[in-house]
């Protein structure tokens, strides 16, 4: 990857370097917090945080780190301050490095600042880079399943309430307007006459709804249901629906009186 960082001129090679980089924190760019990758990077700007990538880090000339890095390979053209853990490491002739470094190969141009302390044994980049993966893929899987529950949630309070809506809607229509299956159907008349207690009952205003419309089974009732007071506007409005001629007069009266 930075094999072409071995030119004297640094500015050359970092134009080349960050043509490779997959990510680039602009110039005037701020980050604080942690950052975890699995392509290059190249930091241009200021991160406050620790870096863990699976590929390699590149801090410009302008760059600013403060915060511990494990990857696989850095440069460091700008400032940094922190540990660093990669198997390749190259401080630049602009770099201005102060930390520890544990790698497997360093390369220091000359101009170079280090204050630190130095491990070349094989570093252990790759526990690390696998943590912060299973960190990583963890934490979007909690999350992923978090959404999922939230959404659950939120169709099983929708549909509750669209329930209740309808349950409340058809128990108003209900008491409004009667079904059809429970309004009162023509019975056969009767040759007899009417008795008189029930058909005190069917003009008496203290009579119950229910009374009412079992006496509407009787087509001669009817026009007493009309007038009386008692009657329910379901029950009214069904036996205005009958047009009948004796039932629609008593309609007209019982509207004559609430005038």
């Amino acid at each position: 990857m930075f094999s072409k960082l071995t030119k004297r001129d640094n500015s050359a090679a970092q134009s080349e370097v960050q043509v490779s980089a997959a990510t680039v924190i602009g110039v005037g760019c701020e980050i604080y917090g942690n950052l975890s990758l699995s392509t290059p990077i190249q930091i241009d700007g200021k991160i406050e945080g620790d870096i863990v990538s699976t590929d390699c880090v590149i801090i410009g000339e302008k760059g600013w780190l403060q915060g511990n890095v494990a990857c696989r390979e850095i440069a460091v053209f700008g400032q940094m301050t922190g540990d660093i853990e990669a198997r390749h490491v190259h401080l630049e002739s602009s770099a201005v490095f102060s930390g520890n470094i544990n790698t497997e190969t360093l390369k220091i141009e000359q101009g170079a600042v280090y204050q630190g302390n130095l491990n070349m044994n094989p570093p252990t980049v790759e526990p690390a880079i696998e943590a912060a993966k299973e960190a990583k893929e963890k934490a979007e899987k909690e999350a992923a399943e978090k959404a999922a529950a939230e959404k659950a949630a939120a169709e099983k309070k929708a549909a509750t309430e669209k329930a209740a809506l309808s349950k409340a809607g058809k128990a108003e229509k209900a008491k409004t307007a009667p079904a059809a299956s429970n309004q009162p159907q023509d019975k056969a008349e009767s040759n007899s006459a009417i008795n008189p207690a029930i058909l005190a009952a069917a003009a008496n205003p203290k009579s119950p709804p229910e009374l009412l419309q079992q006496l509407a089974y009787h087509k001669e009732l009817r026009p007493v249901l009309a007038e009386n007071p008692a009657t329910y506007e379901g029950l009214l409005q069904w036996l205005a629906g009958l047009n009948d001629p004796a039932v629609n007069a008593a309609l007209e009266r019982r509207r004559a009186k609430k005038k």
